[in-house]
Order: structure tokens, then C-alpha cells, then sequence
């Protein structure tokens, strides 16, 4: 459930449904004092505030206009994170087939592999991989391919399946595979003062029906 009646709060879980509105309207005017808490606060949690007389989290006008959008970029968080000198894995930002067909040739042998992402997605849904041994798909992408030699007809693949994008440009890495992933939840008010919550570990299983990790 999306509620939690104990502690007034609202948690995001993607608005799925046409009439979840109706079903909240209900709910919230029994209660005061409500709280949103999006895990991604995107414009719709602002106007989901709205039409439930529900003062937005902080922040609200940043969110309203795609705010969320520009800190999740894939290119723009590789700008900036070089421009202050963070740990990056080697890579670049490519605009057509072409220089993908280069940056695979470039980075595929420092690890064996790379890792090409939409420059914005969600979990791994925009990610592809590509190998030199056939290791099953790699972990945090949608589909992998095994190299056979003819990097133009690998890149051609990805492009149709990714063409979309390249307006915005594709990011291409040499890729690492991870031993653990961890996920760190934190809650930022309105002091901007960072309140941890919970921390775990993400585990991923495999879909029988489409192969890709879940």
C-alpha cells in the first residue's frame, strides 16, 4: 500500500493506476499533517499535491520544472563529476554509430567488456552490454552482446534498439562487474540537512521470459 496511516505518510510507487487519486482523496481528509515522500520527485508528485491540499516537499518548484531529470542524466552527471576530478571508469560520450563503434573498440579492452547507456533511464532498463566471452548477460543492463570480431555490426544493433537517443548521446564505459550492491536512503527537509533512513543490499534475479536481470 502506498499508505501509511501509522506515521502520515505518502510514499511515491509510480502513481500506477487512473484512479488512485480517488482512492487517496478519501484517505488523506480523514488524516492532517501529511507528508509526501517520493523516492524520484518528478512534476507529477507536485501536482499530486496539489490535488490533495497537501503542502509539496521541499524543493517543489526545482521538481515542478524536471529538476529531477537534469541530476539523473548519464551526460551530465559524467561532466560534472569529471569537472571536480570524481573516480570515473574510463569512457566518453558518443552521438552516432560511428564513434560508438570506436568507443567499444577503445574501452572493451581494459575489463573485457563495456556498458552503453540511455543518457536517462532507470534501473538498467536503458543499459547494453558488450563482451569478448559469451558470460550470459552482464549484470545492470538489458541485453549483452558477445564480440565476434565486426565491432560496425555490434554498434548497428545497439543503434537500433537505442537509435532514439542519439540525439542526446549514448555513455560508454569500460565496464566492472559488481560483487555487492548496496542502496543508502536519505531524507533531505526543508534545513537541507541530510537524515539517514535505511540502508540493504539489492538483490537481482534473472526473468525466465525475457532473460534480462531483475
Amino acid at each position: 500500500s502506498p499508505i501509511d496511516s501509522n506515521s502520515n505518510l505518502i510514499t511515491d510507487t509510480g502513481l500506477i493506476g487512473g484512479n488512485l487519486l480517488e482512492q487517496l482523496q478519501p484517505i488523506v481528509s480523514r488524516f492532517q499533517n501529511w507528508e509526501v515522500m517520493p523516492c524520484f520527485y518528478t512534476a507529477g508528485i507536485v501536482q499530486l499535491c496539489k490535488s490533495l491540499s497537501i503542502e509539496p516537499p521541499p524543493g517543489a518548484r526545482f521538481a515542478s520544472q524536471g529538476g529531477l531529470d537534469l541530476v539523473n542524466r548519464k551526460i551530465q552527471f559524467r561532466r560534472l563529476a569529471s569537472s571536480i576530478d570524481l573516480p570515473l571508469a574510463d569512457g566518453c560520450i558518443v552521438y552516432d554509430t560511428k564513434s560508438l563503434a570506436l568507443g567499444i573498440k577503445n574501452y572493451l579492452s581494459q575489463t573485457g567488456s563495456v556498458i552503453i547507456k540511455k543518457d536517462y533511464g532507470y534501473g538498467g532498463l536503458g543499459n547494453i552490454g558488450v563482451t569478448l566471452k559469451n558470460i550470459g548477460n552482464l549484470s545492470g543492463v538489458r541485453e549483452t552482446f558477445v564480440l565476434d570480431n565486426d565491432v560496425d555490426e555490434v554498434a548497428q544493433k545497439i543503434a537500433a534498439i537505442l537509435g532514439e537517443t542519439w540525439s542526446e548521446g549514448l555513455v560508454i564505459e569500460s565496464y566492472y562487474p559488481s560483487k555487492h550492491q548496496l542502496y543508502f536512503e536519505y531524507y533531505i527537509g526543508s534545513s537541507a540537512h541530510p537524515t539517514f533512513l535505511n540502508s540493504g543490499s539489492i538483490r537481482v534475479s534473472e526473468n525466465p521470459q525475457t532473460k534480462q536481470l531483475l
